[in-house]
C-alpha cells in the first residue's frame, strides 16, 4: 500500500509565541513535520489537535468547551519520543524531521509555546497510507 491523502502545509516564519497553524486533520492519521531555524534560534514547539467538531483556539487555554493537546512526536534523526506537554526544543540553525501519529484527530495545529530569539518556519505534511 502506498501512502494516499496527502496534503503539505508551509508554515511561515514565528519570532513569538503563537499558532502559525491550525487546521483540518480528519482525513489523515500521519503528520511529517519539518522545522527550519536559524542561529539564533531558542523556541519550543508543540504539535496540537483536537476531537471537537468545530475548530478549538489552539491559543488559549483548554477546557471543557476548548478541547484540546499537545501530541507526543518522534524525531525522525534520533527516533527519540518527546512528550507532547514538553514540545520541541529548537536551538541553534538546524533543518530537524518530526513525526506525530495523530490517529484521525479532526483539527492539528503548530503551536509555538515560547520563544527568546530567533525566528522558526517549517513544513506539515499530513497523510494516510490505507
Amino acid at each position: 500500500m502506498g501512502i494516499r491523502n496527502v496534503q503539505s502545509y508551509s508554515i511561515p516564519a514565528r519570532t513569538t509565541a503563537g499558532v502559525d497553524l491550525s487546521t483540518v486533520a480528519g482525513d489523515f492519521r500521519h503528520i511529517d513535520l519539518i522545522l527550519t531555524s536559524i542561529a539564533a534560534s531558542d523556541q519550543v514547539v508543540q504539535v496540537v489537535g483536537s476531537d471537537a467538531v468545530s475548530r478549538p483556539d489552539f491559543s488559549a487555554s483548554s477546557t471543557a468547551t476548548n478541547p484540546w493537546t499537545a501530541y507526543e512526536v518522534v524525531d525522525r534523526d534520533t527516533g527519540s519520543a518527546i512528550a507532547g506537554t514538553a514540545g520541541i526544543t529548537v536551538s541553534g540553525a538546524s533543518v530537524k524531521s518530526y513525526e506525530a501519529n495523530i490517529n484521525g484527530a479532526r483539527w492539528i495545529g503548530i503551536k509555538v509555546v515560547s520563544g527568546t530569539a530567533g525566528a522558526i518556519s517549517g513544513t506539515l505534511t499530513m497523510y494516510d497510507n490505507q
